[in-house]
């Protein structure tokens, strides 16, 4: 398995024929607008991912997945997660592979926003992908 794109959004919308609408897609940044002199942290915000996939010929069969969202606040510190989705497949998956979710979040602070995708198959086995996501920060209004 591997990525095909991801895109981080303000809402998903799923239509009629399996179509979807992304609203408000972010290029590389969320930017938070804030108070001159206040700590602003930590800001909630509504987030959309959406995940498609590539199936190569090797891959075993998946039976679900983990998918979580960290927020790395500072190189010393642990990565604060953000998102945790787990998810069952129900027969076999179609190519590509789409997973999507609109989810809260509660964003402590500035940092990027990095991916970690598992995958369990039918004989107990994990395959994992990360990636890159943005980068969160705030500006003063």
């Amino acid at each position: 398995m591997k990525f095909s794109d991801i895109i981080v959004c303000d809402d998903i919308r799923n239509e009629m024929g399996g179509k979807h609408t992304l609203v408000g897609v972010y290029a590389d940044k969320i930017v938070f607008n804030t108070g001159h002199n206040e700590s602003p942290w930590p800001l909630p915000k509504q987030l959309g991912i959406y995940v498609r996939l590539i199936k190569e010929e090797d891959d075993p069969e998946f039976t679900g997945f983990n998918m979580k969202i960290f927020l790395e606040l500072s190189k010393e510190s642990q990565p604060s997660q953000l998102i945790n989705v787990d998810g069952v497949f129900k027969g076999s998956l179609s190519n590509p592979v789409i997973l999507n979710f609109v989810v809260p979040v509660n964003f402590p602070g500035p940092g990027p926003l990095k991916l970690k995708l598992n995958f369990a198959t039918k004989d107990n086995g994990i395959v994992g992908l990360s990636s890159d996501l943005l980068e969160v920060t705030s500006r003063p209004k």
